[in-house]
């Protein structure tokens, strides 16, 4: 893949959509592009968080391990989509595990970089910080609801509201994911 090419889908990601072309032709020229076989493991659960990936093309998998044994999948990710995107805010470990599904171009976006030019007040960090700050917002908010929604169904007075059951739980997770998929 060129990175004309990866440009040109770039364009249409919603992280990207406030930076004009040159300034997509600026992160494509300081990231690079990585290509990746089906299962092959990005990051882990818990991993220190390094970089944030665009998907270019391909398919990848949001997944969790869960305490039973075996791993769950939260999300499947298409080109576009955006992921690991925490690592570039916080310090904090990854809150899941991503792998390739399907063969795929990934853009990466090092931590170390990207927050030099935040230092430096670079405007298309800025810009794309501001984003991402959006991205999380809703994706927070998302979750507030369905956990009142949780908590709400499952109290009252004829309901103990100690326990939620776990079908409830993922059910609620399947919903927020939801929220990482690009419209």
């Amino acid at each position: 893949m060129s990175a004309a090419d990866a440009l040109a889908v770039l364009k249409k990601v919603p992280l990207f959509s406030m930076l004009t072309a040159d300034e997509i032709r600026d992160i494509v020229a300081k990231t690079r592009i990585v290509h990746v076989e089906p299962g092959t493991e990005i990051f882990a659960d818990a991993a220190p968080g390094d970089a944030m990936y665009v998907v270019i093309i391909g398919e990848m998998e949001i997944f969790k391990p869960i305490p039973t044994g075996g791993t769950r999948v939260l999300a499947t990710l298409e080109s576009r989509a955006v992921f690991g995107e925490m690592s570039l805010l916080t310090d904090e470990v990854r809150s899941a595990g991503a792998r390739a599904k399907t063969k795929c171009s990934l853009l990466r976006i090092d931590r170390a970089a990207f927050r030099e030019r935040l230092q430096a007040n670079d405007i298309v960090a800025l810009k794309m910080a501001a984003h991402l700050a959006s991205v999380v917002a809703a994706r927070l908010h998302a979750m507030d609801d369905e956990v009142v929604k949780l908590l709400s169904e499952r109290s009252g007075p004829d309901r103990e509201a100690s326990t939620v059951p776990l079908y409830d739980i993922a059910e609620a997770r399947d919903r927020v994911m939801m929220q990482w998929k690009v419209s």
